[in-house]
């Protein structure tokens, strides 16, 4: 399903052109001072101007780091992180860089049935959580101070996330996917209560790295976040082969992922911080009785029946994390 061929990117400068192979890290600073991974010698280029970053072993986004000049992708300026394709244009100053990523899977199945057979169904738990008042900030903010605040929550929520031992699956607008893939051979009944908690503790670490971002950044509106915690199926596509890699390649589909985009979307349009689906409350420990979160019965779109979900706030999160330590600990 892939190859092992590296992702590059062929640099296009007054100065010549050079190709600059992607490997042996997960990310790579481009900017005009010496201590980028990509130096480039370009007066209209920022000191720190912007970075690759990969997700899952084989999606690239670059996103702006607050630069003077801004960086474009096929003539488009961009404040979120982008999804780079092969092929795709970068501009940065008067230098530009081409992409080709010769080592990124093929989303689209050719033959849906085939695939699936080849791929593994593992119990994953799923985190979507994103800036829910983006669009009002950005209204407000002029695009270098609000390419710099973006760029910094993505950095910060990357690196909080995988400290927790999720891997970040992609950057969707202003959200993160991540994953806790299970056990091979776990069922619902047996997944262990720091792989759950983890998932709350990434949203409180979130919150609060938020917040710091809030008071430092003088934002004209304090940055909302929201989100959704769900536990079920999918399929994870990661070969022996993928596994032994530095940094692994991995795919994952099924419902177990649209469940959770859904969840928070419905939970987005009442009013609430964070939802949590039905086997993922099922797993957390004494959330019946310490998680503060009220039952809901949500009409979801692409959902013949209304789905049994727990919708609450990061208060919320906070207390019982505090209180679940309580007990773990007599």
């Amino acid at each position: 399903m892939t190859n092992t061929a590296p992702a590059y990117l062929v640099l296009q400068s007054p100065r010549g052109s050079s190709r600059f192979p992607l490997v042996d890290c997960d990310s790579w600073a481009i900017g005009r001072g010496r201590e980028n991974t990509i130096p480039l010698p370009d007066h209209c280029t920022s000191r720190n101007h912007a970075m690759i970053q990969r997700i899952a072993g084989w999606k690239y986004y670059i996103l702006d780091l607050g630069s003077r000049n801004g960086t474009y992708v096929n003539g488009k300026r961009i404040t979120l992180p982008c999804l780079l394709k092969s092929g795709d244009y970068i501009s940065i100053g008067e230098t530009i860089l081409e992409f080709h990523a010769a080592d990124t899977p093929n989303p689209r199945f050719q033959d849906e049935s085939t695939e699936l057979r080849l791929q593994k169904r593992r119990l994953i738990t799923s985190l979507v959580v994103g800036i829910r008042n983006y669009s009002l900030i950005s209204q407000q903010m002029e695009e270098k101070k609000l390419s710099e605040l973006v760029s910094k929550w993505f950095r910060q929520a990357t690196e909080i996330m995988t400290a927790h031992g999720s891997l970040v699956d992609q950057y969707v607008g202003e959200s993160l996917l991540c994953l806790w893939i299970h056990e091979a051979d776990a069922e619902i009944q047996q997944v262990a209560i720091t792989e759950i908690l983890a998932a709350f503790q990434t949203l409180q670490a979130l919150k609060e790295m938020s917040e710091s971002l809030n008071s430092d950044h003088q934002l004209p509106f304090s940055l909302c976040l929201g989100g959704a915690i769900n536990t079920g199926y999918a399929y994870v596509d990661q070969s022996e082969e993928q596994t032994e890699r530095v940094y692994p390649l991995f795919q994952v589909i099924g419902d177990g992922i649209s469940k959770t985009f859904a969840l928070e979307t419905a939970i987005r349009e009442m009013g609430l911080d964070i939802a949590l689906g039905e086997k993922a409350h099922k797993l957390t420990p004494y959330a019946g009785v310490l998680l503060p979160f009220k039952q809901y019965f949500l009409n979801v779109t692409g959902y013949e029946q209304p789905l049994l979900t727990y919708g609450g706030s990061f208060f919320g999160i906070t207390q019982f994390l505090e209180k679940v330590s309580v007990v773990f600990s007599e």
